[in-house]
């Protein structure tokens, strides 16, 4: 028989081995020793291993038939957290808002948002898919309503109709811009975020004041013009909206009699008094956020950088010439790499080849 301070002993070391199992779950995660971050143990919220080589497989037969039966068209697929979103078409409700999470059984149709057949042949027109969180806010038109804000959480009974922006059929066609060089990429087509998340800004036309910016927090009362930029029913020019925190920075025509149809660069807060113009006579072209800066194109001529304000606003260099149409910026770690060009014409100069900026003079 083990005496009591043996059996108290034991009943220590117990409880410290299992001490020190919880702390090694806790400081180590689910991690393998030894081993690379893609062979993590998925359960814990650690990366999945990586998938085995397989054939490509159809996900679901959404409209069945032969190949001229096409389910899929202009999908315009947009992740939404776990789930894929995009307009599917199943030959009974035309293209509508369709998810996806990966398997057939999970692959559905959300909501048939124009339920008449006889109209556009029952599709209603999704586009401009943009993910914020677990929303999806996009453009839908319906029997009695145009193109208008919507918003989805991926079931039937969280998708509908924001506001009716411009009541009837013309409808407000949310997030496209005049003069807009916006690409939709990255999940996000015509609109941007506040970082605190509260308002959601993007274009749109109320059939009074043409199109102009606009702000949403996601409810009827909450969605509004922040400012009449071009006053009267004349477009804005709004374009190439990005965030600087909770400011959206933006292209749109100056506003001072007089002046044409002329670029500047704006900024907004949310708020019409708060709606400025920080330069005149300036295109606004590529943005991308470098830190607390925002880069931009120059009519394809030059590098600029803004951190919001007028004196802020200067030219970081001319060697940005040349024309570029798509994927011409992008933003790795500290640096921006783009499409640049030094004029070269002779052997010991350059033409158009990769350049990087880390938004200084020196540092380009």
């Amino acid at each position: 028989m083990f005496s009591r301070r043996v059996i108290s002993l034991l009943i220590v070391l117990s409880l410290v081995a299992q001490a020190m199992v919880l702390t090694n779950t806790d400081s180590h995660s689910n991690f393998v020793e030894d081993s690379s971050p893609l062979e993590q143990v998925s359960e814990y919220g650690g990366a999945r291993a990586p998938l085995e080589p397989s054939d490509p497989m159809m996900v679901k037969d959404i409209k069945e038939g032969d190949h001229l039966a096409s389910g899929v068209q202009h999908a315009q697929f947009t992740a939404v957290g776990d789930i894929i979103s995009f307009r599917g078409n199943d030959g009974t409700y035309g293209d509508e808002l369709w998810r996806s999470d990966g398997t057939e059984a999970g692959t559905y149709m959300v909501k048939d948002i124009n339920s008449n057949a006889s109209l556009y042949y029952g599709s209603s027109s999704i586009s401009r898919m943009n993910a914020f969180g677990d929303l999806l806010y996009f453009s839908a038109s319906t029997e009695n309503n145009g193109g208008e804000l919507w918003r989805s959480d991926g079931t039937e009974d969280g998708t509908y109709m924001v506001k009716d922006i411009n009541p009837g059929s013309n409808g407000s066609q949310p997030f496209s811009g005049s003069y807009s060089y916006s690409r939709c990429a990255k999940s996000i087509c015509g609109a941007v975020q506040q970082s605190s998340g509260s308002l959601i800004f993007f274009v749109a036309d109320d059939g009074e004041h043409g199109k102009e910016l606009w702000a949403t927090d996601g409810t009827e009362e909450g969605t509004y013009m922040v400012k009449d930029i071009r006053v009267g029913d004349d477009d804005g020019g709004i374009s190439e909206l990005i965030m600087l925190g909770d400011t959206v920075i933006f292209q749109a025509y100056e506003n001072t009699p007089g002046t044409g149809l002329w670029h500047g660069v704006w900024k907004s807060d949310g708020t019409e008094e708060g709606t400025v113009l920080v330069r005149a006579d300036t295109d606004f072209q590529w943005p991308e956020r470098l830190g607390s800066i925002v880069l931009f194109s120059w009519g394809s001529q030059s590098m600029w950088r803004t951190d919001g304000t007028t004196e802020g606003t200067f030219e970081v260099t001319d060697k940005a010439g040349g024309w570029c149409n798509l994927g011409c910026t992008t933003v790795m770690g500290n640096m921006m790499y783009f499409q640049g060009d030094d004029g070269g014409t002779s052997t010991d100069e350059y033409g158009s080849e990769l350049w990087k900026t880390n938004g200084t003079e020196e540092g380009t």
